[in-house]
């Protein structure tokens, strides 16, 4: 009797395969649940990591903007404050060309005067003049015996001569000046043109 109660107690303590499949059902369920919520956590990450890309871009972006923008502003200011020297110096250089070319005239008399010790001296004092200029980078333009050009001379008198070739300058009668390639003061100059035929028949 005790035997036989054992192996039924024995058998009712097996679960049933029904319930089995539904402890497995519950289990995968379950599981299914977990990795859904899974899925929307990634998701969510996902979409997260998106706009934070997305805002991340957009401040870049922002940021060259203020980069270029102060970029600019740099080199507006430099060249204006470049063109503000250069004007500024132009104005200045213009007022003391006429004291160069008395300056120039003065040195001149004194060398016809024969006065040697006078002239060493002012000659001097033109040097450092000269060379004051060209610190600043004013030059003075290059015209004898050059082809005349409208852009930097001034054409004062034309001269026929068979010496020199049609529109070459023979002379110059005040001398021009430039400030880097911008144009100072043209020279004045003398140009040569070809002799009439009538002259040359005369001739």
């Amino acid at each position: 009797m005790t035997k036989k109660h054992h192996h039924q107690d024995v058998h009712r303590g097996e679960p049933h395969k029904d319930e089995r499949d539904a402890v497995r059902e519950e289990s995968l369920k379950t599981e299914n649940e977990e990795i859904e919520k899974l899925k929307k956590q990634v998701e969510s990450l996902q979409s997260a990591l998106t706009k934070n890309e997305l805002e991340l871009s957009q401040t870049r972006e922002s940021m060259l903007r203020s980069l270029a923008d102060l970029e600019n502003y740099r080199k507006r200011f430099l060249k204006e404050r470049s063109e503000v020297r250069t004007n500024t110096i132009l104005e200045v250089i213009e007022n003391l060309l006429p004291v160069l070319d008395n300056f120039e005239i003065g040195i001149k008399s004194a060398e016809t005067s024969g006065n040697s010790g006078i002239v060493s001296g002012l000659q001097m004092i033109l040097k450092q003049f000269q060379n004051f200029l060209s610190s600043y980078g004013i030059s003075e333009i290059s015209s004898s015996n050059e082809p005349f050009d409208m852009n930097i001379h001034d054409c004062i008198r034309k001269v026929e001569s068979s010496d020199y070739e049609k529109d070459t300058v023979i002379s110059v009668e005040r001398k021009g000046y430039k400030l880097n390639d911008k144009l100072i003061r043209p020279a004045a100059v003398v140009v040569a043109c070809p002799i009439e035929k009538d002259d040359q028949m005369e001739n």
